[in-house]
């Protein structure tokens, strides 16, 4: 044990809260760069989106965030149906790129017969917002939002 005599240092309290600190801190920036890994950017060459996953969305002239606050806004954005079981109201084949807003499609209050159909929605927090909704559904939507989808709560 004479040739480990000097080399090794005491392990103290103040050390040990060092070293936890730094591995803390290793362990938080690693984290604070997984959600910007599969961002989508905009390709100057061919007007659409790509993203680490291979995955191409295009981009389109209706890229502002859809707010449905009732039951007629609902039937003016819809681009078919009336809203019942047999027909309802359809929104599709919408392409949002939110801007870092709370939400991509928010719909609120509505008791109509909705889906959501073939839509892209990226940076958002919430890509699709439901409130206070029980008849809608959604259909091969591509959402990449920045914390949950879809978000089914309260505002």
């Amino acid at each position: 044990m004479k040739f480990l005599k000097g080399q090794i240092k005491k392990v103290t309290q103040k050390n040990v809260y060092k070293i936890v600190f730094l591995v803390c801190m290793f362990f938080t920036l690693i984290l604070a760069s997984l959600p910007h890994l599969d961002t989508p950017t905009l390709s100057a060459s061919n007007d659409s989106f790509e993203s680490a996953g291979n995955v191409t969305l295009k981009a389109s002239s209706n890229g502002q965030v859809i707010i449905i606050q009732n039951n007629y806004e609902l039937n003016q954005t819809a681009s078919s149906g009336n809203g019942t079981l047999s027909n309802p109201y359809i929104i599709e084949d919408k392409s949002i790129d939110a801007n870092g807003n709370t939400f991509g499609i928010l719909i609120n209050n509505t008791n109509k017969y909705f889906s959501l159909i073939n839509c892209t929605v990226f940076n958002a927090s919430y890509g699709v917002f439901l409130h206070n909704v029980s008849k809608g559904t959604i259909y091969d939507c591509d959402i990449r939002s920045l914390k949950e989808f879809p978000y089914f709560g309260k505002l």
